[in-house]
């Protein structure tokens, strides 16, 4: 493989890391005494020192490396967890990620950043080397496989990098090898050496490949090499394996043998010993317990974990390339298309009277069905992608605005397509931090109220009716109508002598552009140029908003949104000669009206009373542009829809059926247009537009007020 993939990998790999290290983080900080989320920190941290070496990343190892020190410190006792160590590790963290974005040429990191927080990780490791790379321990991600002596032996031998400056000579560790090999291949690799201007004297760059045969038996050919890789020495085994499915539980890079190492249980020193003395009918686990060096309950912990790590590393999950996964998915939507032509018109009577076309045909739409179905489940991911980046940044917003809260997630494993996931993170982002800014209170304040010193903010998913809804909701002090009334008079958004309004109407103000009740401008929040981001990409995004309050006990966001925007249960309906698809979801009841149920208000605004109240009455074909086979609402029909908890009703002059369909862009020129979210092709092979909701009432309401 390509070295720029793997190095594009491997960076992938360390942003997994630095979130899980960064979620381990909190929980520390949360209990200081958890043992599991430091040993989890110290993991994470480890497996970025050892890639970052292997690439020659020196600085990001040498950082990695002296963070590491201080973690080892800390489960071992000898630096006492603190919280303010817990924001060092989250500032390291912060630091590490600009260093591997600028490894991709994403900005540049300054040079003081790092530097700062490693003389802090310098004083409290008590004058532990800070720049000095540490060993590298390739073979601890690996997984050797059984040897088939007859078929040889390959082995990857990595010095110790620092092995230079230590006065050790690969070259007569390198010469061990043929006492235990008959050695068929030898290779020099160079694959780590850097430019010439940045090489150093002290750092051993090369490796070496060797290939041989041995008649020794498996156990104690094992045992033998364990008691040459000494001194730091990395071996990675492998070969050509005709029993490709056991591992070497007995040899030092082994996943067992790793996991005791990164848990602080026993050092690697001591792992090469007792492996090297090993009888060859005694297992690692039982061996270490006899040397007194661990218990049965922390062997049995171990086990545990390689267990559950054996179970990922036998999975059959695999990284696609988006564009892939999307070119999938289109072709899989071009297929559905196809079938559907074959099913209508001349086609399908061609196939019914065809010998056993109709039982292959039916086999083709259960297939291309369940071809879709599968290629829509890939674009699925979990919301929890999104929510875990939040904890962190309440932490530090809570911080910045000297108050205390505590974010509670639940729901996170709900999925969404990709295409929505990516576009969330925003949206969710201004909400908690205005959750944080304006609606939560002070302490003191909150306590004076009898209300706990830190707020609970909620961040929660669910499906729901074939949507996905996201709530956020905080125990602040709730929103203020009197002053959301007051300041929409002040910026003409509201005239003295408008109709009543709904308490959602009068909350709806504070998604307009501009609008903001806060007196005072803060790095955070105060510009209202927040909530009309988050309104205007949620309804981008096929959903809706909606918002519940109840002043000094809570406010509470709800965001409906779509499973997925490459494909949608549609409703068609016919407004003149043309058909038009509205999202099933949208809809709440079908109906003809009776006379007596259509009114005119206002001279010139008609409503349709419909349960105990009355609603918007929209000719969808004005709204539209075009024509209409009734103009008398009684005899034709309206379709009740709901967007943002206010129901309108759709006048329209027949309601076809019901099929899910594929979304279509409508390119460049088009894709701006009002009211039309996307085209979907029918299986008579015409075109539909597909109604964007949101957009057509807001059309209606600026084309009414307009005409006023």
């Amino acid at each position: 493989m390509d070295k720029s993939k793997l190095l594009q990998i491997f960076i992938e790999e360390c942003d997994e890391n630095l979130r899980s290290m960064e979620t381990d983080t909190l929980c520390l900080e949360a209990d200081l005494k958890d043992k599991d989320a430091l040993s989890a920190v110290f993991r994470a941290i480890h497996s970025i020192k050892g890639g970052a070496m292997s690439f020659g990343m020196s600085e990001v190892a040498s950082f990695s490396h002296s963070l590491e020190e201080m973690l080892d410190g800390m489960r071992k006792g000898s630096v006492p967890v603190t919280g303010e160590r817990t924001s060092l590790i989250l500032a390291a963290a912060d630091c590490l990620k600009k260093m591997l974005a600028a490894q991709k040429g994403q900005g540049e990191v300054d040079p003081s950043v790092p530097a700062n927080i490693l003389v802090r990780i310098y004083e409290i490791s008590k004058g532990k080397a800070v720049a000095s790379p540490a060993p590298v321990s390739m073979s601890k991600t690996a997984a050797p496989h059984s040897l088939s002596f007859a078929n040889g032996v390959h082995v990857k031998y990595h010095p110790n990098p620092l092995c230079l400056s230590r006065g050790e000579d690969p070259l007569l560790a390198l010469g061990k090898f043929s006492k235990e090999l008959t050695i068929t291949s030898l290779k020099a690799r160079s694959d780590d050496l850097p430019p010439l201007n940045q090489l150093s004297p002290d750092i051993c760059y090369m490796w070496w490949e060797i290939d041989g045969t041995s008649g020794l038996p498996r156990e104690l050919l094992l045992r033998n090499i364990a008691g040459m890789v000494g001194g730091g020495i990395d071996v990675q085994i492998t070969a050509s394996v005709e029993d490709p499915l056991q591992t070497l539980s007995d040899c030092p890079g082994s996943l067992l043998g790793s996991i005791l190492v990164e848990d602080g249980l026993v050092d690697e020193g001591q792992l090469t010993r007792v492996l090297a003395n090993q009888p060859i009918d005694k297992k690692l686990g039982e061996a270490l317990i006899e040397e007194g060096m661990l218990t049965p309950l922390q062997l049995g912990a171990a086990l545990e974990k390689q267990k559950a790590i054996s179970r990922g590393l036998g999975g059959s999950s695999v990284k696609v390339d988006s564009q892939k996964l999307d070119r999938l998915v289109n072709l899989s939507g071009e297929l559905t298309i196809t079938r559907s032509l074959l099913s209508h018109g001349s086609l399908a009577e061609y196939w019914q009277s065809a010998p056993g076309m109709k039982e292959a045909m039916e086999r083709l739409e259960r297939h291309s069905r369940d071809l879709q179905e599968t290629a829509m489940s890939l674009r699925m991911l979990p919301v929890g992608n999104v929510f875990n980046r939040f904890p962190r940044m309440v932490r530090d917003v809570s911080a910045m605005c000297r108050k205390k809260a505590i974010l509670v997630i639940a729901g996170e494993n709900t999925e969404l397509d990709k295409a929505i996931i990516e576009h969330l993170g925003d949206p969710l982002t201004h909400i908690l931090r205005n959750a944080i800014d304006h609606g939560v209170e002070p302490p003191d304040v909150r306590v004076a109220k009898g209300k706990p010193e830190a707020a609970t903010i909620r961040l929660k998913a669910w499906e729901e009716a074939g949507t996905v809804v996201i709530s956020v909701e905080d125990d602040g002090r709730g929103l203020d109508q009197e002053a959301i009334l007051e300041r929409a008079r002040s910026v003409g958004l509201l005239k003295g002598d408008d109709i009543q309004m709904s308490e959602q109407q009068i909350y709806s103000f504070i998604f307009e552009p501009g609008f903001s009740t806060s007196s005072e401008v803060s790095d955070i929040s105060g510009r209202g140029v927040g909530l009309d981001v988050v309104k205007k990409t949620v309804e981008s995004l096929g959903g809706t908003i909606g918002i519940s309050t109840r002043p000094g006990a809570f406010t509470r966001f709800v965001l409906r949104l779509p499973l997925t925007m490459a494909i949608i249960d549609g409703q068609l309906v016919r407004v003149g000669d043309e058909r038009f698809v509205i999202p099933v979801t949208a809809i709440l009841e079908s109906k003809r009206p009776l006379p007596s149920e259509i009114k005119t208000v206002q001279g010139t605004e008609e409503v349709l009373f419909w349960r105990d109240g009355c609603i918007p009455l929209i000719r969808l074909y004005e709204t539209l542009g075009g024509n209409a086979w009734e103009t008398e609402p009684s005899n034709a029909l309206v379709v009740i829809i709901e967007v943002d908890d206010r129901c309108y009703a759709l006048m329209v002059d027949d309601v076809l059926e019901q099929q899910p369909l594929i979304i279509k862009g409508l390119g460049d020129m088009l894709n701006r247009t009002p009211g039309i979210a996307g085209a979907s092709i029918l299986g008579d092979g015409s075109i539909v537009l597909i109604l964007d909701i949101p957009g057509v009432i807001a059309y209606e309401e600026r084309r009414e007020h307009a005409a006023r």
